[in-house]
């Protein structure tokens, strides 16, 4: 996923904006990405037929989103159920971790198309 620069600096924006300007952010990023996450997480979900915390925080770092806010676009659109992120967050669910998951499973795509690949 490929960010225009506007959509980038608006989710950067977002990451540290606080008050009023967070809330009209937030609404400009939902409006501006929120139908191609929630197309995206749809597409995972269709094909492997859930939505793991991983799943999310890949697509958190495609959209250059935190974990929490892609959680909320995903429950706002019924992607998920409401309330999802409260409860894994309850049961120690760590942004961090989730980042470190999507790195493991991506490099282990990459060692993967490259044996395929025929590569030595």
């Amino acid at each position: 996923m490929i960010l225009s620069d506007a959509e980038r600096q608006l989710t950067e924006a977002l990451k540290t904006a606080r008050g009023q300007r967070f809330g009209s952010l937030l609404k400009q990023t939902y409006a501006l990405l929120g139908p191609r996450l929630t197309n995206s997480a749809r597409e995972i979900k269709q094909q492997t037929g859930k939505l793991t915390p991983t799943d999310v925080g890949g697509l958190a770092l495609q959209f250059s989103l935190c974990l929490k806010h892609t959680f909320d676009f995903l429950e706002d659109d019924r992607v998920l159920p409401s309330g999802t992120y409260d409860r894994l967050k309850d049961r120690g669910l760590k942004a961090k971790e989730v980042f470190k998951a999507v790195a493991v499973r991506s490099q282990a795509i990459e060692d993967t198309e490259y044996w395929e690949g025929g590569k030595p």
